[in-house]
């Protein structure tokens, strides 16, 4: 294959661009790219050489099923829906796009987001794993305090004629019941016995709202880490099954049975509570042969944070599996997955009990916030707006081979020579024009020079 270096004209000569031709990618390395967008390959670039070569299809990794999946739930929820701007247009205040890096993992950065946990694979993906830090920040607090830490988790009996919308309700009104009831706020007294809060001396508690649908319909719970001064065993565990199971008759339900409804596990041992992925991994499973029922160690952060990405129990779907399958040509995955994020919309994905966050020290940041925000990362390289826009517009319509997946594979692999060389055919530009404008646009943000 004909490589070229930066600035070298021969590229123009080559591969003549007319101003009225759609917009494609004339190249060999454009193909190539687009066979490994159909799923038969990836390509790495020869730091040495400048040539692209494929790398197995169990090697792409899962920014590019989060992406793809971003793509179709806008194609699901229609051309308004905030979800078909995230990551895809460059942010407020901002100039350029950017490439960042945490570790060894890249990401992009200074783009919108939606912030929508419920629905965008991409922003859930980024807030989960924030949120989890943050619990296992107040894990460390309750430890330091000689607390004990207990996963709580709460359920209900639900069948396929209840809609969404109508189960999340029920549910949440019935822990409001739970938390005002005498029986869990009462303080106790000579003559009177504390209520659940008391007598364990519950000092705080985060709670996840997570669902799943299967044969039975859709399945809301609650999962919860509790810290308390008192550890809570059997006779807690009855107690409060007792209180959710009046709370979910007083709703007009029928109420769960007592060994089914309420659990508690351990919190430093969740990962002995339920066998699943701790991160979206399943979402290759079909197309990179991993094999089911791999254990992976979980801890109570990791069961709260990835509710929307843990891999169900049987043939229980998680929203993102039921988004998968929409993907995949499902009309009923489809009308699920709309009715879902509708039911779901304006529902906190994660509620800590009052003044919890101010006693381990965390500040209140919403979702969107925490989706924007770069972390710890630093700035690889900028992608201006005469280079991003073009490319944007192609994944869009999901012309020439253009994704977000592959470009941050490419500056993983290949750094910006192989990242201008991507972007250069869908801007118009030679290889060597559209390295210059990174370099301008890096050095604008006061980063090493990355000709070294």
């Amino acid at each position: 294959m004909t490589t070229y270096q930066p600035g070298d004209q021969r590229a123009l000569k080559a591969h003549p661009v007319k101003p009225e031709t759609p917009l494609v990618l004339h190249t060999e390395f454009a193909a190539a790219l687009e066979s490994a967008e159909r799923g038969s390959a990836f390509l790495e670039i020869d730091r040495a050489t400048g040539e692209a070569r494929n790398l197995p299809a169990s090697e792409v990794d899962l920014r590019r099923e989060r992406y793809r999946l971003q793509r179709e739930a806008g194609s699901i929820l229609g051309p308004r829906h905030r979800i078909n701007y995230c990551h895809m247009a460059i942010g407020h205040q901002k100039e350029n796009a950017e490439v960042r890096q945490h570790g060894e993992r890249y990401s992009l950065g200074g783009l919108a987001v939606c912030g929508n946990v419920w629905a965008c694979p991409v922003c859930s993906s980024r807030v989960a794993e924030r949120r989890a830090d943050e619990i296992r920040q107040a894990m460390t607090w309750a430890k330091k305090r000689g607390l004990h830490v207990h996963l709580v988790t709460l359920t209900t009996r639900h069948n396929a004629m209840q809609s969404a919308a109508e189960l999340v309700a029920s549910i949440s009104e019935a822990w409001r019941y739970v938390t005002s009831h005498r029986r869990y706020k009462r303080p106790g007294g000579p003559r009177s016995k504390p209520g659940l809060r008391s007598f364990y001396g519950f000092s705080g508690y985060i709670k996840a709202l997570e669902v799943t649908h299967g044969g039975h319909g859709w399945h809301p719970h609650f999962h919860l880490v509790m810290f308390t001064r008192k550890k809570m065993g059997e006779a807690a565990r009855v107690e409060l099954s007792a209180l959710w199971r009046d709370a979910i008759q007083a709703q007009g339900y029928e109420p769960p049975s007592d060994a089914h409804g309420v659990d508690i596990q351990d919190g430093s041992k969740a990962g002995e509570y339920i066998n699943k992925y701790g991160d979206d991994g399943q979402l290759l499973e079909r197309k990179t042969g991993n094999k089911k029922g791999q254990k992976v160690s979980w801890d109570a952060a990791d069961e709260l944070t990835k509710a929307n990405i843990k891999k169900g129990r049987g043939q229980n779907r998680k929203p993102f599996q039921i988004l998968q399958d929409a993907a995949d040509g499902c009309d009923e995955s489809a009308r699920l997955y709309r009715e879902y994020v509708a039911a779901f919309k304006g529902r906190s994905q994660l509620q800590w009990s009052p003044g919890l966050r101010a006693a381990v020290g965390l500040d209140d940041v919403s979702d969107e916030e925490l989706a924007e925000q770069a972390g710890d990362s630093y700035l690889v390289l900028a992608i201006p707006r005469r280079l991003w826009q073009p490319f944007a517009a192609a994944v869009r319509r999901r012309t020439g081979g253009a994704s977000r997946g592959a470009l941050l594979k490419l500056a993983e692999r290949g750094g910006v020579d192989a990242v201008a060389r991507y972007l250069a055919g869908f801007a118009r530009l030679s290889p060597g024009q559209a390295r210059e404008l990174i370099k301008r646009a890096t050095d604008a943000e006061c980063l090493p020079d990355l000709a070294a």
